[in-house]
């Protein structure tokens, strides 16, 4: 998998950690509890630079399951990867310290919630972010986009 495609695909899979984990601490929205397994269904990821969609790619299956704990913690298994760490919840956005293990992505990440119920999540990242492009090997700066749909395991 090139470079692109690691940053990107943990994006996404961070996105999921932060967004899952941070809705179970909110108790003035009314909405599902969090706490308990998740399981990534699809993700769909692109990398925009100069104004023009340079990299794109559809994740069908998204092999990203999480769990998150009462106390705060979580742990993500990302393709047979796993990680832990913790999170916060801040209205919409979720902070996590969940390393995936991609030095360009940084152990903090922030992700919009847009849909959680009973049994469906579905989250989103949006970051502004220097890349190096794989042909040139040139520093770029870009904006990475992503969506994760989760399920509930039962």
């Amino acid at each position: 998998m090139n470079e692109w495609r690691k940053l990107v695909f943990t994006l996404v899979a961070s996105a999921g950690v932060a967004i899952l984990a941070g809705l179970s601490g909110c108790e003035d929205e009314p909405q599902a509890p969090l706490v308990g397994s998740w399981q990534g269904q699809t993700a769909e990821a692109e990398i925009e630079a100069f104004g023009f969609v340079v990299w794109e790619e559809t994740y069908d299956p998204f092999e990203v399951d999480v769990t998150f704990n009462e106390d705060g913690s979580a742990t993500v298994n990302n393709n047979g990867t796993e990680a832990e760490g913790t999170w916060e919840r801040h209205g919409d956005k979720l902070i996590t310290t969940v390393d995936l293990g991609n030095a360009e992505l940084g152990e903090i990440n922030e992700m919009t919630i847009k849909e959680l119920t009973e049994t469906k999540l579905v989250l989103t990242i949006k970051k502004d972010t220097t890349f190096q492009d794989p042909d040139s090997g040139l520093e770029v700066d870009g904006t990475i986009k992503g969506v994760a749909r989760f399920n509930r395991v039962p």
